[in-house]
């Protein structure tokens, strides 16, 4: 499946999104974006950062601590640099300034309170992960492909 970068610095959403990627079958790295005492990171001190490069798909949370502190790199900075990566980015935010700074932007932007199931439906429209079906004819799980390339099938 795919991976996904999540920057949030709120912990409980962390933690339900990843149950739900890891049944999903994707893997999570988690960043808790800027934070005190300077509310910068490392994309801020070097001009980049390995993360977003190493991932299919970036969920930003639109209300980090360095947002409500209104210092450092703030998360429309951040999309900004996850942008020019070529990452699509996945921002969850609260209805009002936030979701209109992102209005327009090439961006998916969801709810900050998305149900964990909503947000992996969306990374897996934006990865292209096709839906799996059992094919009770060979017992096994395969994706929805053309029978031709089907395991089992004659070619």
């Amino acid at each position: 499946m795919g991976s996904v970068l999540l920057v949030s610095s709120s912990g409980d959403a962390a933690a339900a999104l990843s149950i739900a990627l890891d049944d999903s079958g994707h893997d999570l790295m988690i960043c808790p974006g800027p934070h005190v005492p300077a509310y910068s990171c490392v994309y801020d001190k070097v001009g980049r950062c390995p993360l977003p490069e190493a991932v299919d798909v970036i969920v930003l949370d639109a209300d980090l601590e360095s947002d409500a502190a209104g210092q450092g790199t703030s998360s429309h900075e951040l999309f900004g640099y996850y942008r020019t990566v070529g990452c699509p980015v996945i921002v969850l935010a609260d209805a009002g300034r936030a979701a209109d700074l992102y209005a327009g932007e090439a961006a998916v932007v969801l709810p900050r309170d998305s149900a964990p199931a909503r947000i992996v439906d969306q990374i897996e429209d934006l990865i292209g992960v096709e839906p799996e079906v059992i094919d009770l004819r060979l017992g096994e799980i395969t994706s929805m492909m053309p029978s031709a390339a089907r395991p089992g099938t004659r070619h």
